[in-house]
């Protein structure tokens, strides 16, 4: 078993489907198990950079773990396989080592030698990660503008879109803070969240009472200068970095994006 950077010569000993666009082409045995995978180029790819497919040799695909197949999905593919069938498009969410998820789609055709033999599959995978990035995208933005346009008032609206975001993108809470020009604070305007710990809403609804200053928590640092803050993990940032949240820390977070 191997993994090469660049499709071998083809002479005749190796053979790979008609599919364009492909990234790597790969191999299984007659038990099903792969092993080859090529790169399309010599270079690094983004996938490459960001997955290492080589722990995959030597192992069936029905073992690999994929985030949006569920067993059922699985058995549906197995019967492919065992039926000797072709397959197209076959659609993998996995877990980058980076911690970000990549999509894959594999096709393939099996192989028979001399007197009809199974000799396995061959077949080719694309990274699909941006197409369906941009479907997610289009899909909350319709979601977004539905809730927006729906009836039952602005902060019914607010809420329903702040929902939207967080389900979209797998997030805990979502927070739409305003400016109260008057009290030259901001204050919370919406709020949504799947946590509900004791004392969470009590906090909430103070920081839409009282609001926070310029330069106070995280959403007043954002306030005062004007960029974006990503937190990848509160706790593990330096202390002198960390900027203190009562209503963050409350909500038992570890990382945040806020954009002013």
């Amino acid at each position: 078993m191997k993994v090469l950077d660049m499709p071998p010569p083809d002479n005749g000993t190796r053979r790979h489907i008609d599919a364009p666009g492909a990234d790597w082409y790969w191999e299984q045995d007659d038990q099903l198990r792969l092993t080859y995978l090529s790169s399309r180029t010599s270079e690094k790819t983004a996938l490459d950079l960001a997955l290492d497919l080589s722990p995959y040799l030597g192992h069936k695909r029905c073992d690999q773990r994929a985030l949006n197949l569920t067993p059922e999905d699985w058995d549906r593919h197995r019967g492919q396989l065992e039926r000797r069938e072709p397959f197209r498009d076959f659609e993998l969410q996995v877990a980058a080592d980076d911690g970000r998820t990549l999509w894959l789609s594999l096709s393939g055709e099996p192989v028979f030698g001399a007197g009809g033999a199974f000799r396995g599959y061959v077949g080719a995978g694309r990274d699909i990660t941006s197409q369906k990035r941009a479907q997610q995208l289009l899909l909350l933005e319709n979601a977004v503008m539905s809730c927006l346009g729906g009836a039952g008032g602005i902060a019914f609206a607010l809420k329903g879109a702040l929902r939207a975001i967080c389900e979209s993108e797998g997030w805990d809470s979502a927070e739409l803070w305003k400016l109260d020009e008057t009290g030259g604070a901001l204050r919370l305007h919406q709020h949504w969240s799947t946590l509900h710990g004791q004392g969470i809403a009590a906090m909430v609804e103070g920081a839409s009472k009282i609001g926070i200053k310029r330069g106070e928590a995280m959403v007043g640092s954002v306030w005062q200068s004007g960029k974006p803050l990503w937190i990848r993990d509160y706790l593990q940032q330096a202390e002198a970095e960390r900027v203190a949240d009562e209503l963050f820390e409350a909500m038992g977070l570890r990382a945040a994006l806020l954009v002013p």
